[in-house]
């Protein structure tokens, strides 16, 4: 058989590269000095016209690509940064700066695993890069990773010992680490390096505040006034005023406030603090409708997040009620009983709704020797994942005692991290508080059997009024506190699941009326220390000392410093004429809970 002859195939050459001339590297080295005069100047625009001229003399100039890169960086367009941060790279893959653009690029896009592999791409050629350190930092903090980021900062912070804003990254990521010494440290460093740092002196305060050192957090804001008399300064100047109990004063300084001045934010921010001077003030009226005004602000500018975030979640968080159908007498009689004896600790879950009172035993048994609070952390987020979706119940149903026991130890996982330990502490109960696990009973029960569960419960109509006046941060669940109606529908499908929980799951359960805690605190904790199998100590009577040594992140950080007062309790009233719509709805749950709360008195 005769081999096939191969056809010549003539291959188009690469073109060589021109040399240029004289003239024209003149010309270059000119348009190149013009563009670097451009970015000096901040006139971006003839800058990249200049830049680009450079290319069309020639198109490798790697330099000029990467600036373009910077441009697009600078103009908010980070497609376009990516892409020339790309081509230079082709041209010249040595170049660390090259890399550190495209890590930004990449950062802006919220493609944060590519970025801090950018980063770490440009500190492998460089590895005393301090820009690509301080922005892998920052990579590792957007992804949680606290630790990581700090040792970053730390090793920028080794070859710039007196960079500020080293310090004020380490500052941000100690403070979120709930490392508030240390946080405090970096802080006041970045601020003696740099004493018109006016970014580390508003964290600092802002931290003070936080930590309710009211005094610091003044003394403070004093120092930033010398610096800067904006909006921002003085809304802080105002909230600090109002916590110390000045209403008329935060009022005046308010009134010198020019809204327009004011980021979406602070707008916000500034609208809800009036509308609690005028509650604070008797001016029931105004404050419901500064309430309203500030709420719909929120609802008008975050309204597609809004919606999106409804939509992608609304299995389970806009409206818990679809996980009903999973929790019958029967199905939880059906499972596969899973041994306690696995080693593993005794879980206790506290629980109940948003401002209803588990920010208050929190911090009430925090003051316990043998106690560890874990305040609002996602312990369940390997379970929700796997099983909160429509795809999740035959799984759920189907579940073994293998995998139910991986996901113990998963979760116990997640809570020695999120308590910065190496191991379990043996001698310590750990108590992880998340008002709204009362949607996830079913889950608890089937993965922690032997969980005692302690539920916060409080006149339902404060619990939706508090949450429609609290400022809350945008997520899946606070987006639906924007407006009565939706507060209340939420809290009835939430109390839904409670109730029908309650009935059918073999779990431990206590329950903790506000109203009875506020009339003997003692009495109530007490019987709340017993059913943990605890001894009594004293201090638990000055939880609110406790409080004050603590960095306390929810919406009660600055009442649970206090002793206990009665004003909270029966809210609503002075707002009857504002929730008259949304009364019906809340009644059965008033009933039931005005019940049980007389029986236990």
């Amino acid at each position: 058989m005769k081999r096939k002859k191969k056809k010549n195939i003539r291959r188009k050459k690469a073109p060589l590269r021109r040399q240029l001339s004289a003239a024209e590297l003149e010309r270059l080295e000119c348009e190149y000095a013009q563009a670097c005069r451009f970015m000096h100047e901040g006139l971006l625009h003839e800058a990249a016209e200049a830049y680009k001229r450079v290319l069309r003399i020639n198109p490798r100039h790697s330099q000029s690509i990467n600036m373009l890169a910077v441009i697009a960086l600078e103009d908010g367009q980070p497609e376009e940064a990516e892409r020339f941060a790309r081509m230079a790279i082709g041209i010249n893959p040595e170049n660390p700066g090259y890399y550190n653009n495209l890590g930004l690029a990449l950062q802006d896009l919220v493609k944060i695993e590519e970025a801090a592999a950018a980063f770490q791409q440009a500190l492998q050629i460089r590895s005393d890069f301090v820009d690509a350190l301080l922005n892998l930092g920052n990579a590792f903090k957007f992804q949680g990773n606290l630790e990581k980021a700090i040792g970053a900062y730390k090793n920028a912070l080794s070859l710039q010992p007196d960079d500020p804003d080293i310090l004020n990254n380490l500052g941000n990521a100690s403070r979120d680490q709930e490392n508030i010494p240390a946080a405090i440290e970096y802080y006041q460093r970045s601020i003696e390096v740099n004493p018109l740092g006016i970014e580390a002196l508003s964290n600092i305060a802002r931290l003070f505040f936080q930590a309710n050192r009211l005094a610091e957090a003044r003394q403070t804001v004093n120092e930033i006034l010398k610096l800067d008399r904006s909006a921002q300064t003085k809304l802080f100047l105002a909230t600090i005023e109002y916590r110390e109990g000045n209403y008329s004063n935060a009022k005046k300084v308010l009134s010198e406030v020019i809204f327009q001045d004011l980021l979406g934010d602070d707008q916000q921010e500034a609208q809800f603090l009036i509308a609690n001077i005028e509650r604070k003030l008797g001016n029931y009226e105004a404050a419901f409708k500064m309430f309203s005004r500030a709420n719909q602000g929120i609802l008008e500018q975050e309204k597609k997040e809004i919606q999106k975030r409804q939509h992608q979640n609304q299995y389970f968080s806009s409206d818990p009620r679809p996980l009903l159908s999973w929790f019958s007498g029967e199905s939880v009689a059906s499972w596969e009983r899973y041994s306690r004896d696995d080693g593993l600790p005794q879980p206790v879950f506290l629980l109940g709704f948003a401002r209803s009172g588990t920010t208050l035993l929190d911090q009430m048994l925090h003051s316990h020797s043998t106690i560890l609070t874990l305040e609002e952390k996602n312990t369940l987020v390997d379970i929700k994942e796997e099983f909160c979706c429509p795809q999740g119940k035959d799984s759920f149903a189907q579940l073994k005692k293998e995998r139910i026991a991986d996901y113990r130890k998963g979760y116990w996982r997640v809570v020695i991290n999120y308590l910065g330990l190496q191991n379990f502490p043996k001698d310590k109960v750990i108590v992880d508080r998340n008002p709204f696990n009362a949607s996830y009973l079913g889950f608890i029960c089937r993965f922690f059997p032997d969980a005692k569960i302690i539920v916060a419960l409080r006149d339902p109509r404060d619990v939706c009024l508090s949450c429609f006046m609290q400022n809350f941060g945008m997520n899946n669940i606070t987006c639906n506190f924007l407006t009565m109606e939706s507060t209340v529908r939420y809290y009835a499908a939430t109390m839904d699941m409670l109730l029908h929980f309650r009935e059918i799951l073999p779990l431990d359960f206590h329950y903790v009326h506000y109203e009875n805690l506020i009339e003997d605190f003692e009495k109530e904790a007490r019987a709340l220390i017993a059913f943990l199998g605890l001894s009594w100590e004293d201090k638990i009577i000055q939880y609110y000392e406790t409080a004050k040594k603590r960095y306390i992140k929810t919406a009660s950080h600055h009442q649970v410093v206090k002793p206990l007062y009665k004003s909270a309790a029966g809210r609503w009233k002075n707002y009857e004429n504002f929730l008259e719509p949304i009364l019906p709805i809340l009644e059965p749950y008033v009933k039931i809970f005005e019940a049980e709360l007389k029986k236990n008195r």
